[in-house]
């Protein structure tokens, strides 16, 4: 799965969504640090925030 965290009002086409507001096009609503996914899930995490870090 494709996920872009932090996808506001302008979500990134071919991939699932996940931001902190329940805007029409989120598919998960939730923080960056509590994602609800299972290890090794994700294949690709993309965002529009420059300051986003991941540890893993």
């Amino acid at each position: 799965m494709k996920l872009e965290i932090g996808c506001g009002k302008k979500p990134r086409p071919g991939y699932r969504t996940c931001d902190v507001r329940a805007l029409p096009n989120v598919d998960y609503v939730c923080t960056a640090d509590n994602l609800p996914f299972e290890n090794n899930f994700i294949i690709r995490v993309c965002s529009k925030k420059e300051s986003l870090f991941f540890l893993w």
